[in-house]
């Protein structure tokens, strides 16, 4: 979840809130990532960089951890900005939003992912009306409908 102090969150559940107006923005694709030089090992010689223990049975941590089948991982953390960097260090293979992808130096390890993931845009009914969670809103909304991947953060 992205949530903020105007009571509006992306996210990757449907929301079940009565009080909430949901509306979906899309689908996140994901796929797996490495350095070139790391992409180049035995297959059975690959590490992997999940979600840490607070996120142990997400969709995406399972279905990474039945793709390493017994292989190990190399790091836990809790966000993909974190994973995209100890990837593009050398780390392991992180299976990470292709959104984020664009001006990475990482390379697709392989055709194999989880399916997408839908994304949702929520915010409380009691602020629908209010000017700057529409402005926020309509941002986040324009980002899942451009052709173009969101930008990416590089001050992360």
């Amino acid at each position: 979840d992205f949530r903020s102090p105007f009571g509006r969150a992306a996210r990757l559940v449907e929301p079940t809130g009565r009080q909430d107006i949901a509306r979906r923005l899309g689908s996140i694709t994901y796929a797996l990532y490495a350095t070139p030089d790391y992409a180049q090992r035995p297959t059975e010689d690959w590490e992997f960089i999940g979600n840490e223990a607070a996120h142990p049975q997400t969709q995406l941590q399972l279905w990474l951890e039945a793709f390493a089948a017994g292989r190990p991982f190399a790091l836990l953390c809790s966000d993909f900005y974190s994973q995209r960097a100890a990837a593009e260090a050398g780390i392991g293979i992180a299976l990470l939003p292709e959104r984020i992808m664009a001006s990475s130096k990482l390379v697709r390890v392989s055709d194999e992912r989880p399916s997408p993931r839908p994304a949702w845009l929520v915010m409380h009914a009691d602020l629908r009306t209010s000017r700057a969670v529409r402005t926020v809103a309509d941002y986040v909304t324009r980002l899942f409908t451009a052709d173009a991947p969101a930008p990416v953060d590089q001050n992360r």
